[in-house]
């Protein structure tokens, strides 16, 4: 964070850091993470947009905090 001069500060549920002089914080409690394998596309999407495995992870979280 340095390197970026970016000042944090601790949250306050979670067990992490909020970067100072954002408008608004969220601190959220994962709940669950799936696994994106790109099974779940469709052809027509694959055609589409191609089919380079760049997929992702999605997360489903509680927001615990918000200030």
């Amino acid at each position: 964070m340095k390197d970026l001069s970016l000042k944090i500060t601790p949250a306050k549920k979670v067990n992490t850091y909020v970067i100072d002089g954002c408008g608004a914080y969220y601190e959220c409690k994962v709940l669950q993470v799936m696994d994106f394998s790109g099974q779940e596309i469709s052809s027509f999407v694959k055609k589409a947009y191609g089919e380079k495995p760049d997929y992702h992870n999605f997360y489903f979280a509680e927001i615990v905090e918000e200030y």
